[in-house]
């Protein structure tokens, strides 16, 4: 079964392959990602989108090739769709999200997904004091039966991922 990942992980790389999706509305932070994986040979599909709940056009701070954010004023345009438009039709084991700000609306854009294919997801967890609440609550909605677990791979905070493991 063919995963699916927003960003590219930071462990695990070598697992990726070419029926994986990597989602970057950033044109240089994407253009590096495809290069640095083709060479050590990992071929997938590359979009350049941003994730949210449906298709829209968004406005976007771009970061110093770091981290960017959503927002009204921002100076760059992208289009963004939800999970469940881009692969109605394909199956996921695994999503890794790591939206700057979007991570509910993304992962309100994959409800039909994660129910119809109940994958581990990896939501990361520090860019907002109310994500320690609200993605807990939604994925108790979505995925009753999950089980959560927090880990953190840094001393700070930067690095904290919410994973949502099937029973």
């Amino acid at each position: 079964m063919p995963a699916w990942r927003v960003s590219l992980p930071k462990y695990g790389w070598q697992q990726l392959d070419d029926s994986d999706h990597v989602l970057k509305p950033n044109a240089i932070n994407l253009a590096t990602l495809q290069k640095n994986l083709q060479n050590h040979n990992i071929f997938m599909h590359f979009l350049p989108l941003a994730l949210n709940d449906g298709y829209q056009m968004l406005s976007f701070n771009a970061g110093n090739s770091e981290a960017g954010t959503i927002s009204t004023n921002g100076t760059v345009h992208i289009a963004a769709m939800g999970p469940d438009d881009l692969l109605s039709n394909q199956s996921s084991d695994f999503i890794k999200i790591d939206v700057e700000g979007g991570k509910i609306a993304a992962l309100n854009g994959a409800t039909r997904l994660i129910t119809r294919c109940r994958p581990v997801q990896a939501v990361s967890f520090y860019s907002r004091p109310q994500v320690l609440w609200e993605i807990p609550q939604l994925l108790r909605v979505m995925c009753h039966d999950y089980q959560l677990f927090l880990c953190q791979h840094y001393y700070n905070s930067f690095d904290s991922v919410l994973c949502a493991v099937p029973h």
